[in-house]
């Protein structure tokens, strides 16, 4: 392509003026549009494909949902009296989030009354019969009492306390079983909530091991843990009390590193295109100037 261009300018700064001449001075201009075209339309192209491996690489970017976090948001500076209502609370958004420790995984529930409750509120969490419940009490506070009242019904565990600081709670249980999965499309993790009551949102949320990613625009990235684990969730609006809701986050391992190995790819395949088309250039103007040869 260099030497195209320079016979190009060569012949141009000359000033020949024969007819032949002219016509491969144009002839070359041609040669050299179409060469800028296509090395535009290449590079296009491969900035697409690393763009696309780029959406694989996990970045700790704030999201655009902000999730339930464990503040205090109390109504008033002062805790309020306890005298346990008549009846059950409503919650606006309830977070259930399946995440591994070591070498268990645990299930977290992280509710949030909904905006026309008020303190003192009386709450029900429900968990699978039997559950191995570690903690069950207020953000920012300590447990309730003996983790507040338990009864079973219909194979759940269903705990009863009685909110007077804030408006969010948490309930946290071991699982029997690793919610882990190797599908055909890929490691998955599988995330199953039944709330007892209804509620205006459920996040089935499912943290992932780090370097890990979601392709899966059903699924919302929602933070990135303390040691830089991703969590992605499932978010269902108007959710109905005793229905079972369920989800399977297939995700894509060691996305970061892949994403890193691409791009040396791309590079090389734009040198390529660009050694190709210029071989291809420097055949034509030859060829060109052996008709021009020729004529005369």
């Amino acid at each position: 392509m260099v030497a195209a261009i320079l016979e190009v300018l060569y012949y141009k700064e000359t000033g020949m003026a024969q007819t032949g001449e002219k016509s491969l001075y144009s002839s070359s201009i041609k040669i050299f549009t179409v060469v800028v075209l296509t090395l535009l339309i290449g590079f296009v192209a491969l900035s697409s494909v690393s763009a696309y491996a780029a959406e694989t690489d996990v970045e700790n970017e704030a999201a655009d949902i902000v999730p339930i976090t464990e503040e205090i948001e109390a109504d008033s500076d002062e805790p309020a009296q306890n005298t346990a209502p008549t009846s059950v609370a409503q919650f606006g958004t309830i977070q259930y989030k399946v995440i591994q420790v070591d070498e268990m995984w645990v299930g977290r529930v992280i509710v949030e009354l909904a905006d026309n409750e008020h303190l003192p509120a009386t709450i029900e969490i429900a968990v699978p019969q039997h559950s191995a419940v570690f903690h069950f009490g207020e953000a920012g506070q300590e447990p309730f009492p003996a983790f507040g009242e338990v009864r079973t019904e219909n194979g759940f565990d269903i705990y009863t306390a009685v909110m007077t600081h804030g408006r969010i709670a948490t309930l946290e249980y071991t699982l029997p079983a690793s919610p882990f999965e190797m599908t055909s499309e890929g490691p998955s993790v599988n995330v199953s909530y039944t709330p007892l009551h209804n509620a205006e949102e459920l996040w089935l949320i499912a943290a992932l091991p780090v370097d890990s990613a979601v392709v899966d625009p059903q699924f919302e990235f929602v933070a990135s843990g303390p040691d830089g684990e991703p969590a992605f969730a499932y978010i269902v609006e108007d959710v109905l009390g005793g229905q079972e809701y369920t989800t399977s986050i297939v995700y894509i391992a060691d996305a970061g590193e892949r994403s890193t190995d691409s791009n040396p790819v791309v590079l090389a395949g734009l040198i390529v295109i660009m050694l190709a088309v210029a071989v291809v250039v420097f055949v034509l103007f030859r060829r060109n100037r052996s008709n021009y040869g020729d004529d005369e």
